[in-house]
C-alpha cells in the first residue's frame, strides 16, 4: 500500500486554530506522542529561532491505510559559518530531547523504513537540501540505511505500581534514604524549606526568577548555548498550554533550586534543573527532585523521564533507561560533498 503525503509550507496554516486542533487530536490518538512536538513547545522553539536562522516550514502529514504519521520539519539554510548547508531538521532540533515521528496505528519496522525512504523523495520534489538530520529517536522510529551519528541513554524511573512516595523510596537503598532524611534536617535547621509550583497566575514570579536561574545555569554549564528568549518563550507558551511544570524550593526567603519540567499524558519530563550555588551544601537539588517525583506519582504518571544524559546523580534514582539515536542522511550530490569538505576543514581549524 502506498503512502500519501501532505506537506504544509505556510506558517499561518501551521499555527491556525483548525490545524492546531488536528495536531492535538492526532497526538491524543498516538501511543508514542511525546511532549516535544506539542504545539506550545513547537511554537516556542519556532518563535525563538525564526529571527536568528533562515527557516522554512515543511510540516509533514503522511498516511498509509490506518497508519497516520506527523513530523514537523523545517529547512535551515545555513550561512557561510555552516558552509551554506541546507539542512532539514525537526522542530526543536538540538534543544529538545525526542523527535520521533508521532504515529497512530500499527507502526512496524517495515513501515518506518518505507516512510523515511518515501519522505526523502517527497521532500526532494519541493525543496533542494543537502542533509536530513533527526536527533533523539527511539529504535522503533529509526530509518533504514541512514548514518547513526550519536546515541545516548535516557535514564527513567518506572512509576507504575507506586501509590505514594514511600512506595518508591522503599525500592532505593538504605544509604540513599538516610542521606535524604539528613539533608532534609540540615536544610530545615538553616531555614524554613518551602516547595512551590508556579503557574500562569504567578507569571510575575516566573519572569523575575528567570534571569537569575539562567545566570546560575550558565555558571554551571558555561559552554551550553542558550538562544535569546528561548526559555522565556518556552515558559510563557508552555505554561499557557498546560504542559510545563515549573517549580522552585525556597530556603527562607531565598530560592535555592528551580526545576523546569514537562507533564504530558502519563509522563513527567525532567528538563532543566538549576541550583543556587550559594546554597549547595543543603542538598536542595536532591530534595527538589524528590518532590517532583512525588508530584509525578500523585499525578498518576507511569514514567519519570530524566531525559538524555547519563549524569552520575541520575543513577542513584533509577537503573532503568532507554536509548535514543541521532540519524543523518546526506545527499550524494557534488555540491553537498563540497560543503561537507568545507565544514570539515572549518571544524578542524576551529
Amino acid at each position: 500500500m502506498n503512502w500519501e503525503f501532505e506537506i504544509i509550507r505556510d506558517w499561518n496554516v501551521i499555527w491556525s486554530d483548525e490545524h492546531r486542533k488536528r495536531w492535538l487530536q492526532h497526538m491524543d490518538a498516538a501511543d508514542n506522542a511525546h511532549v516535544f512536538f506539542h504545539p506550545a513547545l513547537a511554537k516556542a522553539w519556532v518563535e525563538t529561532y525564526l529571527p536568528l536562522r533562515n527557516l522554512s516550514p515543511f510540516f509533514v502529514w503522511a498516511k498509509q491505510g490506518e497508519i497516520q504519521v506527523m513530523l514537523p520539519l523545517v529547512l535551515w539554510k545555513k550561512n557561510w559559518k555552516g558552509a551554506f548547508m541546507r539542512s532539514v531538521i525537526p522542530f526543536g532540533y538540538s534543544d529538545f530531547d525526542y523527535h520521533d515521528p508521532i504515529v497512530s496505528g500499527a507502526w512496524s519496522e517495515g513501515c518506518a523504513a518505507d516512510f523515511w525512504r518515501l519522505l526523502r523523495k517527497e521532500l526532494s520534489k519541493v525543496v533542494r537540501f543537502d542533509v536530513i538530520e533527526i536527533d533523539g529517536m527511539h529504535a522503533s522510529s529509526m530509518p533504514d540505511g541512514w548514518s547513526c551519528v550519536h546515541e545516548e541513554k535516557c535514564p527513567l524511573i518506572a512509576l507504575c505500581g507506586f501509590h505514594t512516595l514511600d512506595d518508591y523510596l522503599s525500592t532505593r537503598n538504605k544509604k540513599m534514604r538516610y542521606n535524604l532524611r539528613r539533608q532534609e534536617k540540615k536544610a530545615g535547621e538553616y531555614a524554613t524549606l518551602k516547595f512551590e509550583i508556579l503557574t500562569v497566575a504567578e507569571w510575575h514570579l516566573v519572569e523575575s526568577d528567570l534571569p537569575v536561574l539562567l545566570e546560575y545555569h550558565r555558571l554551571r554549564w558555561p559552554k551550553a548555548y542558550k538562544a535569546p528568549d528561548f526559555h522565556r518563550n518556552l515558559l510563557r507558551l508552555g505554561l499557557d498550554g498546560g504542559v510545563i511544570h515549573f517549580s522552585r524550593i525556597l530556603l527562607g526567603d531565598e530560592v535555592a533550586s528551580w526545576r523546569l519540567g514537562f507533564l504530558y499524558k502519563d509522563r513527567y519530563y525532567s528538563y532543566m534543573p538549576t541550583l543556587n550555588p550559594k546554597l549547595l551544601e543543603y542538598g536542595v537539588g536532591k530534595l527538589h527532585l524528590l518532590r517532583c517525583i512525588d508530584f509525578a506519582i500523585r499525578q498518576n504518571c507511569s514514567v519519570y523521564d530524566q531525559l538524555r544524559g547519563s549524569e552520575m546523580y541520575k543513577s542513584e534514582w533509577t537503573q532503568d533507561d532507554a536509548t535514543v539515536y541521532s540519524y543523518r542522511w546526506l545527499n550524494a550530490g557534488v555540491s553537498t560533498k563540497i560543503k561537507c569538505f568545507l565544514e570539515m576543514i572549518k571544524n578542524k581549524v576551529r
